[in-house]
């Protein structure tokens, strides 16, 4: 082969990989913009549902028969032993707002230290706080009266929604997206999957002590755990696609 020949083969290789290159990169641009546009999508409507959720307390505060059914409910499952009071009260004290402000701050410094990246920890930070801002505003919105109970009677914080099953959501949340984000870049990590799954239950678990312990509805709690949950993973995933981190914490998506 001569050495024009070889030039014009060399040439002509570099220019097809340059094309195969730059349509893939077209391919991946088109299929993060779709991306992108979904997630977006998903988040608008999961603020949709929080506002339904505000709506329906203020609807709910005002319908006597579904309260006392409600009141009923609750004073039903109040009837239970006192060990289980007791473990109640565990997670009313776990979860009040000092303590989570404090296991947040933890979980931030966590993720500066795993992502070495104060970008990254920012998302973190406002993901864990708009399901957070929910609670609070829904509160101050609806402002429904607890039940009718000892520790109900006495409260001065409204009943709806929930929150400390609010902050039990973010807070277990938070905990599975460090986790992911920290096994993500170890790739060899993998046992961390029952932990993950045995998480999921501390929410479940604050939402019957709210009830047990007579502080909420039941309403009040299922609004917490579904709402939140679904503010926290749609924002996690919007911000994901404007930063490196892809949407459930398990990488980097690209330098």
């Amino acid at each position: 082969m001569s050495f024009s020949s070889l030039s014009l083969f060399t040439r002509h290789h570099t220019q097809t990989t340059s094309r195969h290159i730059t349509q893939e990169e077209r391919e991946r641009e088109t299929h993060d913009s779709h991306d992108l546009r979904r997630s977006r999508t998903v988040f608008v409507l999961w603020l949709l549902a929080a506002v339904a959720a505000m709506a329906m307390g203020s609807w709910l505060k005002h319908q006597r028969a579904l309260t006392a059914a409600e009141q009923g409910i609750v004073a039903r499952i109040m009837r239970v032993p006192s060990a289980v009071t007791s473990a109640a009260h565990v997670f009313q004290l776990l979860f009040l707002p000092p303590v989570v402000v404090v296991m947040l701050l933890v979980l931030l410094a966590v993720v500066l230290h795993i992502s070495g990246s104060v970008a990254t920890t920012v998302r973190y930070a406002v993901t864990m706080a708009v399901p957070l801002c929910f609670a609070l505003i829904a509160k101050i919105v609806v402002a429904r009266p607890r039940p009718i109970t000892a520790i109900g009677v006495g409260s001065r914080d409204w009943s709806f929604p929930s929150g400390h099953t609010a902050c039990s959501v973010v807070v277990t949340l938070g905990i599975i997206s460090v986790i992911r984000l920290w096994s993500g870049r170890r790739p060899s990590h993998r046992s961390f999957a029952a932990a993950r799954l045995a998480l999921l239950l501390v929410p479940l678990a604050t939402a019957y002590s709210r009830l047990v312990v007579g502080a909420h509805f039941p309403s009040d709690v299922l609004t917490s755990l579904v709402i939140c949950s679904g503010l926290y993973y749609a924002t996690r995933r919007l911000l994901s696609m404007h930063g490196h981190v892809d949407a459930f914490g398990t990488g980097f998506r690209r330098a």
